[in-house]
Parts: C-alpha cells; sequence; structure tokens
C-alpha cells in the first residue's frame, strides 16, 4: 500500500505513544506535552484549506464555497454584503499555559498505571506475579532436582537463560534464593541471602568459562576467565560480568 497520503502527524503521533507508553522510568515531560498536543490535534474536524473545493467545470470559481454570491442571477441586499468568518477571541497566553500545564498533568497520571502494568517486574516484584504455564510444568522438576527444603515448586520463578545454564529464583522463610544448573552435566547450584541482605545487595553465581559450551561461550571469553551471573533488587532480567584470568 501506498504512503502518499499519510498523515506525517499520525507517524509522529505512533512514535510518541511507542517512547511514551513503552519506555520504563518517566518519559521527559516534553515529550508527553508533545503527545498530548498531537491527539489534541487529530481529534479536530477537518477544515478545508485554501484551493479545496475548486470547480471541475473549467471555471476559475470555487464550488459551492460558503457566502459566494454568484452574478449570473440578482443580487438580494443581505446577500450582497461580503461575508466574512466569525471573529475568534484570542486566548491569553497565561489561560493557555495554565490550560496546557493542567492536560500534561492529567495526562501524567493516566499513563502512570499504563507504564507500571507494561514495565516488567524489578527483583522481588517476580513472586508478586503468578507462575506462568511453562514455570508451572517445569517448577516440580526444578524442586526435585535442586533438593528444595522445605519443598515448594509453586514458590520457583524463572530468571530465564545464560550460556546454556537455567537459572531459577525462589522465596521461602525470610530468605530469597537463585538456582543454576547447566543441564545434563552438572548439579544445581545455589546462592541465597535474607530480604533484607538482598535489598542491599545481588545474589551472584560464579561460572568458569571452560565449563561453557563452545556455541555458548563468546568470543572474547578465554579458559580460566570467570563469569559473574548476578540477579538483584532492581534487575528485571539476569546480569553479568567477565572476570579475566589473572
Amino acid at each position: 500500500m501506498g504512503t502518499g497520503h499519510e498523515d506525517p502527524r499520525e507517524r509522529r503521533r505512533d512514535e510518541l505513544r511507542r517512547i511514551v507508553y513503552g519506555t520504563p522510568g518517566d518519559p521527559p515531560d516534553e515529550l508527553v506535552a508533545e503527545l498530548v498536543e498531537l491527539e489534541e490535534d487529530l481529534a479536530r474536524p477537518h477544515r478545508p484549506v485554501a484551493g479545496e473545493g475548486q470547480a471541475t467545470d473549467g471555471s476559475d470559481r470555487p464550488s459551492g464555497a460558503v457566502g459566494t454570491v454568484w452574478a449570473d442571477r440578482p443580487l438580494d441586499p443581505i446577500e450582497a454584503v461580503e461575508w466574512r468568518p466569525p471573529s475568534r477571541r484570542r486566548r491569553s497566553p497565561r489561560r493557555v499555559l495554565a490550560t496546557s500545564a493542567a492536560v500534561v498533568a492529567a495526562a501524567m497520571v493516566m499513563l502512570g498505571p499504563v507504564r507500571d502494568a507494561l514495565a516488567p517486574p524489578e527483583g522481588l516484584e517476580i513472586f508478586e506475579r503468578a507462575q506462568t504455564d511453562e514455570e508451572r510444568r517445569s517448577a516440580d522438576e526444578v524442586a526435585t532436582d535442586a533438593r528444595l527444603d522445605p519443598y515448594a515448586p509453586e514458590a520457583l520463578r524463572s530468571l530465564g537463560r545464560l550460556f546454556g545454564y537455567g537459572f531459577w529464583a525462589y522465596r521461602e522463610d525470610g530468605l530469597v534464593c537463585m538456582l543454576s544448573q547447566r543441564p545434563y552435566f552438572f548439579d544445581w547450584e545455589e546462592s541465597c541471602a535474607t530480604l533484607d541482605a538482598f535489598r542491599e545487595s545481588e545474589l551472584t553465581q560464579r561460572i568458569g568459562a571452560d565449563t561453557i559450551r563452545d556455541g555458548s561461550r563468546p568470543r572474547r571469553f578465554h579458559l580460566g576467565d570467570i563469569v559473574v551471573v548476578g540477579w538483584g533488587p532492581t534487575s528485571i532480567e539476569l546480569e553479568w560480568r567477565l572476570e579475566p584470568a589473572s
């Protein structure tokens, strides 16, 4: 489909929506204000501009223009008076600014819950959501293989995979723990901390670069290097750093 008649304002509106609604944290006020202004502008009814409504019969006169009187019939004295659009009272700049500020504030109030709902959970917030179908299918096997005590598969949440290892988190009896395992070859490793300690520092797992399969090992990894994988109170996904071999 062609885009010759696409309104550039609509493209800009869609771009601003992606930034304002899809970016974690508070978006810049100027972008929110621009989005509000564009939404209002696009909601206004279309008004013909100069050149629209021109006659198609070859004449120079506009067809059906409001308030125009043709010379091919007698003029009524009232009709002969030149038509002028109604005057519009100019709004005070102070009033315009106050209205704009109120609109921006209202938009921020409405955008807050939407943005929070779209934002991924941070740290312990992962336990506030229900288990996914995939987590429910795998949690029992993970709890059994990792020998969790107490046995609580419903407390497990997946943190994803990194370098061929699977990572899980669980919270129980005032502790929060991170589990990791390379499937089929290694036992589960566990790192735990109290809830108060976790709010101050991340949980980590140390993985030797030589235990990572060649297909999962970045080129800059060398034998003897240590990969430190971390998950902390503000993490929305697994984080890692490399400790080169001494």
